[in-house]
């Protein structure tokens, strides 16, 4: 509580942020927001100051994960392929890609990832309806999934 005999408010009269990503302050980022660019896990350090002093506290971490982004896919249904281009957004350690055939009247499996580069092409596909899946792994873990449908 405050201390009004003394005139002594604990308010907080000002804030100062920082930002780090992975441990390592980021230089510049000093405003009460921050847009990630980067995969990584992020924190905020806030100290509240007023007359009495100044305080500080350090948020949650916050993980961010590069995206994968499919930028070009070719299906010749003629020759049973489909090859595909994809990139990663926000950084990354390289991308892992999955086939998914599904079966009429069934649900789609779970995909099941193995290492990959692009661009990743297969061959000899039967006949049916296909997902392609990649997603991009960083320090933080595996990013969001992106999808491409198509059919044989």
């Amino acid at each position: 509580p405050d201390l009004l005999g003394s005139f002594l408010y604990r308010v907080p009269q000002t804030f100062a942020y920082r930002w780090s990503r992975n441990g390592a302050a980021i230089a510049g980022a000093t405003a009460n927001s921050y847009k990630a660019t980067l995969a990584g896990s992020y924190r905020c350090r806030v100290s509240a100051s007023n007359a009495a002093g100044t305080a500080a506290q350090t948020s949650a971490p916050h993980k961010v994960f590069a995206t994968a982004t499919i930028t070009k896919a070719r299906v010749n249904s003629a020759k049973q392929s489909a090859k595909f281009s994809f990139i990663s957004s926000g950084g990354g350690r390289g991308f892992q890609c999955a086939l998914i055939k599904k079966k009429k009247g069934e649900k789609p499996p779970k995909p099941s990832f193995s290492a990959c580069k692009s661009p990743k092409t297969y061959k000899n596909l039967k006949p049916g309806e296909y997902t392609f899946e990649v997603h991009v792994l960083s320090p933080g873990g595996a990013g969001p999934a992106a999808k491409k449908r198509f059919g044989i």
